[in-house]
């Protein structure tokens, strides 16, 4: 789903990735975007992210090894999430979700 209006107080409208699981057992879901950074480059990130759970399940989500995790007692819902990256060399940037 892209460009839906996830914050309506601050009229937030944001490309995004929606993922929900509901009764589906024993499972685990794990998805990966590698982004390719170039050498002398500097990539300025601004992100947002939510990670929602119930019962007693785990969510994470890996800025490239800087985790975030959500579980039954602490929600992380709709946050922002910057990092500047200047690359001294050519690279993989890795965003996980769990």
């Amino acid at each position: 789903m892209e460009r839906q209006k996830l914050d309506k107080q601050r009229g937030l409208v944001l490309n995004s990735a929606l993922i929900n699981f509901a009764n589906i057992g024993n499972s685990t879901f794990e998805a990966q975007r590698i982004f390719h950074l170039r050498k002398g480059e500097t990539y300025k990130i601004n992100w947002y992210y939510g990670l929602r759970v119930t019962g007693g399940v785990t969510a994470t989500i890996d800025f490239n090894e800087k985790v975030k995790t959500a579980d039954s007692s602490r929600d992380n819902v709709l946050k922002p999430y910057t990092n500047t990256i200047v690359a001294d060399q050519d690279q993989d940037y890795v965003l996980t979700i769990k």
